[in-house]
């Protein structure tokens, strides 16, 4: 019986799952401080482009037979995940308008008093949403960490290497495309 496209292929997806949640793992753990206000827009954009890539490669994988129900469960996890991203991004988009001049919603509002603007309410909002997501993923940690070795146990000596080599490949070439879109880890 020959296998599928999405078998064939399947180590390939789980490593790219594997390196991108590690990566947003990593990124989203950051402290705010060391990212700072003016790079925090791009840094959960590219937060959101691991988040959104893992999903991607997590549905192509769990499209082969041998998927367990578990990863099905993590790509829910990271659809979530990646929507609760989107939301900080509506809200951080807010709070620049609020905050900038230029922006549509100042003008509107017409706050000429800096003071009365509530960009304090949208710094706490953004914060909580970072802590909130930071949470979740520190929690999914585990759970994925157990799925990495079911999966790895359910793979032949074929599959593991082409599964490992991918790891590397991808950790490899995902450190400058991070760096280059403004943030190093």
């Amino acid at each position: 019986m020959s296998k599928t496209h999405f078998q064939l292929n399947r180590p390939i997806h789980l490593a790219q799952l594997t390196v991108y949640f590690e990566k947003a793992h990593d990124l989203i753990s950051l402290p705010l401080d060391r990212i700072g206000r003016d790079r925090l827009v791009q840094h959960i954009e590219n937060i959101t482009r691991l988040v959104t890539a893992a999903s991607r490669n997590a549905t192509l994988a769990a499209r082969a037979p041998v998927a367990i129900d578990k990863e099905k469960d993590f790509n829910h996890l990271l659809m979530l995940i990646g929507h609760d991203l989107q939301a900080l991004r509506a809200l951080l988009t807010h709070e620049h308008q609020v905050e900038q001049e230029e922006g549509f919603l100042f003008r509107f509002l017409q706050q000429e008093d800096r003071a009365a603007r509530p960009t304090a309410v949208y710094n706490q909002r953004v914060e909580e949403s970072i802590a909130d997501i930071r949470q979740v993923i520190c929690m999914a940690c585990k759970p994925f960490e157990e799925l990495k070795t079911a999966l790895l146990a359910a793979m032949d000596e074929t599959e593991k290497e082409r599964y490992e080599r991918a790891c590397r490949c991808f950790r490899e070439d995902l450190v400058p495309e991070i760096e280059t879109n403004g943030l190093s880890s």
